[in-house]
């Protein structure tokens, strides 16, 4: 399972457009100051970055189911079919029950800090997709200051754009490392 990797390479693109638009210098005796994202900007990486673990956790599940199941490849394909829309939204306790199904259990350590803190903060970013996707995080907007944390997660300011979609990023990366260690080690000492 060492090839699955977490395909960041879209959320990671929106980074680049901050690089464009920073313009700072001297024009004409006047500094120019950098110009930040809009502030959809980080809501665009937010949902790609969590399309991709999204992603990445089905490839992951159907990569673990395979050598779980030991199905023939016919199969194999129909299981595929039938069961890659099972995860739903990428949240911590959709992922427990995916690949519960096939009985590898406790994919996040609830006596580990570091797991503890990695659903925590997954589920926020989770909560804060649907929010962005169904529309309601625009009213959140309008009530709650720019730039500050809340459940875990970051609302940045529209200037620090750039440092809050790297961090989304490098938490997905993160997550993906951690849970596929996690179903990694689970696997192997599964009788298969």
């Amino acid at each position: 399972m060492d090839e699955l990797q977490l395909d960041l390479r879209e959320a990671k693109l929106l980074m680049n457009i901050k690089e464009a638009l920073h313009v700072e210098g001297v024009a004409g005796g006047a500094r120019i100051q950098s110009v930040g994202l809009p502030r959809g900007t980080y809501e665009v990486a937010l949902l790609l970055a969590v399309a991709a673990f999204q992603r990445f956790v089905t490839d992951l599940f159907l990569e673990t189911a395979k050598r779980r199941l030991r199905l023939s490849e016919r199969d194999f394909e129909r299981y595929r079919r039938n069961t890659e829309r099972l995860l739903g939204n990428p949240s911590p306790s959709n992922i427990s029950k995916l690949f519960g199904y096939i009985g590898v259990f406790d994919v996040f350590d609830e006596k580990s800090q570091e797991d503890e803190r990695i659903t925590s903060r997954l589920g926020s970013i989770v909560s804060y997709r649907h929010a962005v996707v169904h529309g309601s995080a625009l009213d959140r907007f309008d009530k709650e200051p720019l730039g500050t944390w809340s459940n875990d997660l970051y609302t940045p300011d529209p200037r620090d754009t750039t440092a809050a979609i790297s961090e989304i990023i490098d938490f997905m990366e993160l997550s993906a490392a951690r849970l596929h260690l996690s179903v990694s080690s689970k696997l192997a000492t599964l009788r298969l």
